[in-house]
C-alpha cells in the first residue's frame, strides 16, 4: 500500500513532505483533513487514537472506505486513572478542563464504539476493558492486537556482563505512567 500520514498540528500552514522511506506526510490543522482526504482519496482509513478534533474531519470517510481505529489508552480513559501524572497544583489548575475534555472524548467514542463499520483495535485486553468502561458501551467490531517484538529484526543475543550499561529506553519521559520512574533504579541495580 502507498501510505499517506496525516499529522494534526496547531500551526496554521500545511506541510507536505516525503520522508526517507518514501512515505508522504501531511502536517496540518485537523479541520484541513477533510479537504486533504478528498485530494488523497484513500481506499482505507487508519486512525490512531481518534480525538474529537480529528474524528470530526475524518468521520465522513468511515462510510466510504474501510476504517480502523487504534486505541492506546490516553484517548479512552478517565484522566483520574493517571492522576499520578499530575501534581496537586496541576490538578487544581487544570482539573475542570480535563473533565471537559473527558466528556467530549466519551461522547465521541460512544459513537465510534457503536459503529460496526469501524474496526476498533486495542493494544491489550486490559486497555479494551478500560476503554469500554470509560465509554460505557462495548466496542462493536473490536479486537486486541498486542504490540509485538519482531524477533527477526530484534533477535535475542545473550549479553556479556560488561555490556550491562548499554541500555536504550525508547519512550517519552513526559509522563510517569510509562514507568520512567523505574529506569534510574534499574540502571543503578545493573551497576553491581
Amino acid at each position: 500500500h502507498a501510505s499517506v500520514v496525516f499529522v494534526p498540528t496547531n500551526v496554521p500552514e500545511v506541510r507536505d513532505v516525503i520522508d526517507d522511506d518514501g512515505t508522504r506526510i501531511i502536517v496540518a490543522p485537523a479541520p484541513e483533513f477533510a479537504s486533504l482526504a478528498e485530494q488523497v482519496r484513500p481506499d482505507v482509513l487508519a486512525v490512531h487514537s481518534p480525538l474529537p478534533e480529528t474524528w470530526s474531519a475524518l468521520e465522513p470517510w468511515t462510510t466510504r472506505v474501510p476504517t480502523v481505529a487504534w486505541f492506546h489508552g490516553y484517548e479512552a480513559r478517565d484522566w483520574r486513572l493517571l492522576s499520578f501524572d499530575y501534581s496537586e497544583a496541576e490538578i487544581e489548575q487544570n482539573g475542570s478542563r480535563l473533565d471537559a475534555v473527558m466528556v467530549d472524548r466519551r461522547r465521541l467514542l460512544e459513537g465510534v464504539f457503536a459503529n460496526e463499520m469501524v474496526a476498533k483495535v486495542f493494544v491489550s485486553d486490559y486497555m479494551r476493558q478500560i476503554a469500554e468502561g470509560f465509554v460505557g458501551v462495548p466496542s462493536r467490531n473490536g479486537q486486541v492486537i498486542h504490540n509485538v517484538i519482531d524477533t527477526d529484526l530484534f533477535a535475542y543475543r545473550e549479553r556479556l556482563p560488561e555490556e550491562r550499561f548499554r541500555i536504550s529506553s525508547v519512550r517519552s519521559f513526559a509522563k510517569r505512567n510509562y514507568g520512567t520512574d523505574l529506569i534510574a533504579p534499574v540502571v543503578r541495580e545493573l551497576q553491581h
